[in-house]
């Protein structure tokens, strides 16, 4: 039976000089919604300048990712089962969906000389 992740709320930029402005609001509703068969929470503190694998702890691949750092910027490398790997530096979120090319690998690499603190929640779709 698969667990279903949900992932709501919106987007929004109001001007700085508040209303009214002529200014118009940004924004976007967020609703997205995925069947999982396996999910996966780690923590990690980075305390040497060395990549660190994130351990998939069984999952096959990731079609949702959640990276939460604390402590200083964090270069995430993300190999996609397209085989292509990107590197993302992350100094506080990351949140990734990809139904149709998720990734299969990812490291944790510091700013040298900085301690973070990772949080990593993967899930695997149905």
């Amino acid at each position: 039976m698969a667990d279903t992740l949900s992932f709501s709320g919106s987007v929004c930029i109001a001007p700085a000089v508040g209303y009214p402005s002529g200014q118009t609001d940004l924004g976007t509703p967020i609703c997205e919604q995925l069947s999982l068969i396996q999910s996966f929470q780690s923590n990690y503190t980075l305390s040497s300048d060395s990549p660190v694998t994130v351990n998939f702890a069984g999952l096959a691949s990731a079609a949702f990712w959640f990276v939460k750092v604390t402590g200083g910027e964090v270069n995430v490398t993300i190999t996609s089962a397209a085989g292509t790997a990107q590197v993302v530096p992350v100094d506080s979120l990351q949140i990734g969906f990809s139904r149709s090319v998720p990734i299969t690998a990812m490291t944790l690499t510091r700013t040298p000389g900085t301690t973070s603190l990772v949080n990593i929640i993967l899930g695997q779709s149905a």
